[in-house]
């Protein structure tokens, strides 16, 4: 049998892999590719029928809407590294975007910007006597060191941070607390390493697009596995990681099959990984305390619309819509209240079919609790679209009537399409005692078990899709490393 040795080092047989990943998400995606590239044999196994995770976009009508927007693809931004180091520059065009977000308040309407400088005079002119410790503080934001961030600034808080700038202006903190509204974690309690990281890729860093949606991007890393001689097998789902004295042995999948592995990466939920995938006897108590006491981020109840663009009256691309300063998303008295208390996010980021001129399309949805499942019927799921729109047609008048279709989305939703427990959007929420590579790493208590997904707890914080894409690409360096040392003793 012919072996080829650049893409199968060590000759293995064809059920046995150097490395099995769990979950073509971009962190999968991302650690298959340099491994691969490396010359590892290297196998994803992912349970939906396409890659990506997050990274994918929904068609209605020729629209595409996608599931999240993108950051830090710049060639000098950390995700745009690896695009570039990859190649995939060549296979998507990715485009970076003027993305302008118009918060609207009770008391103000504030536009933040995808450039510091614009940002700066906006917010100068509403609060012109803090003009100076608004400058100074952006300065800080754009300049301050990761180590001296990630070191110092570790189990401080946001708010405490704020107050070192703008204690004397409550307008000025509510409006910082808007704008970590979406990140769902109060800023008293919200880890200030990750609120920097959010504002860097949120202004400094500026919104980018990919044409014709962002499932491009997640097929193009897909692409580039394949053709680094990597296999991706879809609708396998992982059932178990094998593990034997204390080292994995393989995974099982799709209900009785087997393939066995010198190692696991596992890209899917924590909770999953260690609470179903492993035998909880294995994983031990004091792993299990920890994986279940942990908070998750924020699931969400979305609707995709397509609607006349004659309806569309502003050219923001994101409208907040918010009745308070903090949004507490867990709070259940916000669905049940006869009016909808919560905040409502807008995002036009839809990609216009050029055959469809007159149309346009955009996605709103607010945060809120996963409850359970039979929460989330349809008399529930309608009432509270019901409140969203008329909360819309406060901005947009005649919204409703414009729709032409639309696709609602809930957390039960989001839960079986990623597997994320409760149907969290990102990992665990980043509260400052959720923050540290210690909590939840890349290694693991097992010998070639890692975690390669937006469910590791990274210094820096929970900052979306570039630190999944980070991750993965540090996951990769750990785990070749290892394996060149190994093949260096035989």
């Amino acid at each position: 049998m012919h072996i080829n040795k650049t893409v199968n080092p060590l000759g293995n047989k064809k059920d046995h892999y150097d490395a099995v990943i769990i979950g073509a998400g971009i962190g999968g995606l991302v650690c298959g590719c340099y491994l691969a590239k490396a010359g590892m044999k290297v196998l994803i196994l992912e349970k939906n029928i396409k890659p990506g995770g997050y990274c994918t976009s929904f068609k209605i009508d020729g629209f595409v809407f996608d599931m999240l927007s993108l950051q830090s693809c710049g060639k000098n931004d950390e995700f745009g590294k690896i695009i570039y180091e990859l190649g995939i520059d060549r296979d998507v065009t990715i485009k970076r975007m003027d993305l302008s977000i118009a918060i609207i308040a009770p008391d103000y309407k504030i536009k933040i910007f995808s450039e510091a400088e614009k940002t700066i005079d906006n917010l100068s002119s509403i609060f012109p006597e803090h003009a100076k410790e608004i400058g100074k503080f952006f300065y800080f934001i754009e300049n301050v060191s990761w180590y001296k961030l990630c070191n110092e600034g570790r189990k401080i808080s946001f708010r405490d941070f704020l107050m070192n700038f703008f204690k004397k202006n409550n307008g000025l903190m509510s409006m910082f607390e808007l704008l970590m509204s979406q990140i769902g974690v109060p800023i008293s309690e919200l880890s200030v390493i990750s609120a920097v990281t959010y504002i860097r890729n949120l202004i400094l860093s500026g919104g980018y697009y990919v044409e014709n949606g962002v499932q491009n991007l997640a097929d193009a890393f897909a692409l580039k596995f394949k053709k680094l001689g990597g296999e991706l097998m879809c609708a396998a789902c992982a059932d178990g990681i094998e593990i034997k004295g204390g080292q994995v042995e393989g995974v099982k999948y799709s209900r009785g099959k087997f393939v066995s592995s010198k190692y696991v990466i596992s890209n899917c939920d924590a909770s999953n990984t260690f609470l179903k995938l492993i035998d909880t006897n294995l994983a031990g108590e004091m792993l299990t305390k920890k994986i279940k006491n942990m908070k998750v981020s924020n699931s969400a109840f979305m609707m995709l619309c397509l609607l006349k663009k004659e309806c569309l009256v502003d050219d923001c691309q994101q409208f907040w819509c918010c009745l308070n300063s903090y949004d507490d998303y867990r709070d259940m008295k916000r669905l049940t209240n006869s009016n909808f208390l919560g905040h409502i996010y807008c995002n036009r980021y839809a990609h216009q079919n050029i055959n469809q001129p007159l149309y346009d399309g955009i996605s709103i949805g607010t945060y809120v609790p996963y409850i359970d499942t039979s929460y989330w019927s349809d008399g529930q799921r309608k009432s509270l679209e019901k409140k969203l729109l008329d909360r819309i047609e406060t901005i947009i008048p005649c919204f409703r009537k414009n729709i032409l279709k639309k696709i609602v989305l809930t957390p039960t939703f989001f839960e079986k399409f990623t597997g994320n427990k409760e149907g969290a959007l990102r990992g665990f929420a980043p509260y400052c005692d959720q923050i540290g590579e210690e909590i939840i790493s890349i290694k693991t208590k097992f010998r070639n078990l890692f975690l390669s997904s937006h469910w590791v707890v990274m210094p820096f914080g929970e900052s979306g899709l570039p630190m999944t894409a980070f991750v993965g690409k540090s996951a990769a360096k750990i785990i070749f490393k290892r394996f060149a040392q190994n093949e260096g003793k035989r």
